[in-house]
C-alpha cells in the first residue's frame, strides 16, 4: 500500500491554479488542522503578553506578530482565514483587549494579517531579508494603519485621516525593530520546519554576511526610532 505523504511543492509566486489547490488542501489534511490548531492557540496566548510603551493603550511592543507570521506560513491562505479569526478572538477572551469590549473589526484585521503573511512565506521557495521586510510593511501599512484607523473612527469617532496620521507614525517607529525580530526568528524555526517536514527541505532562507549586517542595522534603527517616538509622545 503506498504511504500517502504531503506535498511540499514550493512556488515562486501565489499566482498559480496549483499554489491554491494546495493551500485548499491544507484544510483537508487533520495533520496541517492539528497543526494549525496549536500555532493559532500560542498566537493567542502570546495575544495578551505585551511591553507598554509611555502608554498601554498609545504604545505597545507585542510578541505575537512573529507567531502569526510563522502560522501563516505553515498552514497558507486558506486556513489563514479561519486561524486570523481564532487568534484574535482567543486573544480577546484571555484579556487581550485593553480598549473595552469584543469588536469584530480587529478580528478582520488580524485575518488579513495571517492573509497576508501566508501570500509572502507560504511554499516560497527562498525567504529573503527584503521578501520578510516587505511582508512586515505591508501588515503594517495595509491593516495596522490603514485598516485600523478605520476601526478607530468607528468605535472612537473623529477624522479617518487623523487615526492614520497616528498610526503611520506609531508603526514606522515601531517597523525597524519587528522587521529584525522576524527575520531572526524565521531564520530560527526554518530548520525546524524542514525536519519536522512540515516545509520543504528545498525552501531556503537567504542570510549572507551581508543580510546579517543589515539586519544589526535594522535592529539598532528601530531602537533609536523607537526612543525618538517615546521622547515625542512624553513632551506632548
Amino acid at each position: 500500500m503506498k504511504k500517502n505523504t504531503r506535498d511540499l511543492t514550493l512556488f515562486r509566486t501565489p499566482l498559480t491554479p496549483s499554489y491554491w489547490r494546495l493551500a485548499l488542501g491544507e484544510c483537508r489534511s487533520l495533520k496541517m488542522i492539528t497543526l494549525t490548531a496549536i500555532l493559532v492557540a500560542i498566537c493567542g496566548i502570546l495575544d495578551i503578553f505585551f511591553i507598554p510603551i509611555v502608554n498601554a493603550n498609545v504604545l505597545q511592543i507585542k510578541f505575537s506578530f512573529f507567531a502569526v507570521a510563522l502560522c501563516a506560513m505553515v498552514c497558507g491562505p486558506v486556513l489563514a482565514i479561519p486561524a486570523g479569526f481564532l487568534i484574535d478572538t482567543i486573544g480577546f477572551l484571555l484579556g487581550g483587549n485593553l480598549a473595552g469590549g469584543y469588536f469584530f473589526g480587529y478580528a478582520i484585521s488580524s485575518i488579513c494579517s495571517c492573509v497576508i503573511f501566508a501570500l509572502f512565506f507560504y511554499r516560497a521557495k527562498r525567504i529573503t531579508v527584503l521578501r520578510t521586510a516587505l511582508a512586515k510593511l505591508a501588515v503594517s501599512t495595509a491593516v495596522n494603519v490603514f485598516l485600523g484607523s478605520v476601526w478607530r473612527q468607528i468605535m472612537v469617532g473623529k477624522g479617518y485621516w487623523y487615526y492614520v496620521g497616528l498610526a503611520a507614525v506609531k508603526n514606522a517607529a515601531l517597523l525597524p525593530l519587528e522587521v529584525a525580530v522576524l527575520i531572526i526568528f524565521l531564520g530560527r524555526m526554518m530548520p525546524l520546519l524542514k525536519r519536522a517536514k512540515i516545509i520543504s527541505p528545498e525552501a531556503e532562507f537567504s542570510m549572507t554576511r551581508r543580510d546579517i549586517v543589515t539586519t544589526v542595522i535594522i535592529g539598532v534603527v528601530g531602537i533609536v526610532a523607537l526612543a525618538a517616538y517615546v521622547v515625542w509622545k512624553l513632551q506632548k
